[in-house]
């Protein structure tokens, strides 16, 4: 997701080498390059510098002599993408991308030197940082836990000799940027929380944002709590109760935080419509529509189109655009 990218990353894209062969089918080769072109779009527009590693696996199933039919391919592919400057190239074969025997490991060495040395060449790395800070963070991390509250970190901080709030705050936002812990401070339920491990926000957004015909819940445990109807709901309509929210995030989560940060990502808005209290959009959760009423007149006042036919669609911006909107007319 964008909120974990960041300028201060070496980033690897993978891709499987046999998708972009001369007999491949014809719809995974396009696939395979439109995943590539994707994804070097979205680094891009989520950073500024970061150089990018793409990473060629299944070399032992299709031998190194097909690398270079793979490389004219990506090279083409790449030519015309903003991020295609930014994509390191193999320093032992001059190839575009860095082939990897999967059944060996063979590539795999030369991929961590040029990604250790790619990264020390970025400014962020060579930046000085306060021993004091280097033993907070230790002592942080050494809790083990995936989030800490504020107070506490501030408690270690004091412990390693950092009173200074204002130096408390921009120890935390260094070590955000270099994706060590995660810390917003957009809201204060946001800024109450340090997470240590993102695998938790991961997996309670995924608690909600789900495929229901591939996870789905425990629908026994729904029954008991009385949740069939608003489970139906949240599929259905995309709209998620706090009583829900409460059962699928359980007693002792942080439900504030993770409310305020599916708003800041905009994967959710309040949902002030049905006269009922603390219910949510999840645009995600909506699926596509080609009903007729959607086809409007070219001329209906109010009309808005965005046509991405020649351009990137960066994932989840029709998400984004429902809060947004959503938002405003809360808010009006």
């Amino acid at each position: 997701h964008h909120l974990f990218m960041t300028d201060h990353g070496t980033y690897l894209l993978v891709f499987d080498m046999r998708d972009l062969l001369v007999n491949a089918e014809k719809a995974k080769k396009q696939e395979a390059l439109r995943y590539i072109e994707f994804w070097l779009n979205t680094v891009h527009l989520h950073t500024s510098s970061a150089p990018i590693l793409l990473v060629g696996t299944f070399l032992d199933e299709i031998g190194i002599e097909k690398t270079k039919e793979i490389d004219l391919l990506l090279r083409k592919a790449t030519s015309g993408i903003a991020a295609g400057n930014r994509v390191v190239k193999n320093p032992d074969s001059d190839l575009l991308f860095f082939p990897l025997d999967n059944a060996s490991t063979e590539g795999i060495e030369m991929i961590r030197e040029v990604t250790k040395a790619v990264t020390e060449k970025q400014s962020h790395v060579n930046k000085l940082v306060s021993v004091k800070w280097m033993k907070c963070l230790d002592r942080i991390l050494a809790t083990k836990r995936p989030w800490l509250p504020l107070e506490e970190v501030k408690s270690i901080a004091k412990i390693c000799n950092i009173t200074s709030a204002l130096e408390i705050n921009t120890m935390l936002e260094l070590f955000h940027k270099l994706g060590v812990i995660f810390w917003l401070t957009s809201t204060d339920a946001l800024k109450s929380i340090v997470t240590t491990n993102p695998s938790w926000l991961i997996d309670a957004v995924g608690k909600v944002i789900r495929d229901r015909e591939h996870h789905m819940f425990d629908m026994e445990k729904i029954e008991q709590h009385a949740l069939e109807s608003e489970v139906e709901r949240m599929f259905s309509k995309g709209i998620v109760s706090i009583d829900l929210l409460w059962h699928l995030w359980g007693e002792d989560a942080q439900i504030e935080f993770l409310l305020d940060l599916m708003r800041r990502s905009m994967l959710l808005s309040d949902w002030k419509y049905s006269g009922k209290d603390q219910e949510y959009l999840v645009p995600a959760l909506i699926g596509n529509s080609e009903h007729s009423r959607l086809q409007y007149p070219v001329d209906i006042p109010g009309k808005c189109v965005f046509d991405f036919s020649e351009t990137f669609l960066p994932t989840g911006v029709y998400e984004r655009l429902v809060c947004l909107l959503v938002a405003q007319s809360v808010n009006q």
